[in-house]
């Protein structure tokens, strides 16, 4: 486990209630958190990640008694369908990915979906829905974790030569 995290804490991240936590992990077992001596509930970041899917699935319409079960994978490929289907919500996935792209410091993938945004949407709407977001994302997981901004400047120094040789807006 690499972080442990109280139900309080969880609750905040996820947007769901400690109430709903507790529920949801004696019926569904959607998670299984460690326990300390004193039986307090630690959450791991995997189970965090899993929470957060499993709450925006249900945003989408999702009943938990259907997707509790899932895995990670299929949780994100169900999210991912449900985003598509929204075609106001395709820069929000890119958006989502290129977050967890950059926080796992997997430039390959980010630079691919850089790659696909510059081809498809014009410099400004690049930069307002897609660069700007993922910087304020970037910033608050920063201010959170008590991470330095380096993953920010990566993400900088990806999108800054393509901007100015499209428009010259860097």
């Amino acid at each position: 486990m690499t972080s442990a995290y109280t139900i309080g804490k969880v609750a905040q991240l996820t947007g769901l209630s400690p109430g709903r936590l507790r529920i949801w992990e004696s019926r569904y077992n959607v998670v299984i958190p460690d326990r300390t001596p004193t039986g307090r509930r630690c959450y791991s970041d995997e189970h965090v990640i899993r929470l957060k899917l499993l709450a925006q699935l249900i945003e989408y319409g999702h009943n938990i008694s259907t997707i509790a079960g899932r895995t990670e994978a299929d949780l994100r490929d169900a999210l991912e369908k449900a985003r598509s289907d929204d075609p106001g919500r395709r820069e929000v996935l890119v958006v989502d990915r290129m977050i967890e792209n950059i926080l796992s410091l997997n430039l390959r993938d980010c630079d691919a979906q850089l790659a696909t945004a510059f081809v498809n949407l014009d410099p400004w709407r690049l930069a307002d829905d897609v660069v700007l977001p993922v910087l304020d994302a970037i910033d608050v997981e920063a201010r959170q974790k008590n991470r330095r901004l380096s993953r920010r400047h990566l993400l900088i120094c990806l999108t800054s030569a393509p901007m100015e040789q499209t428009s010259g807006i860097a």
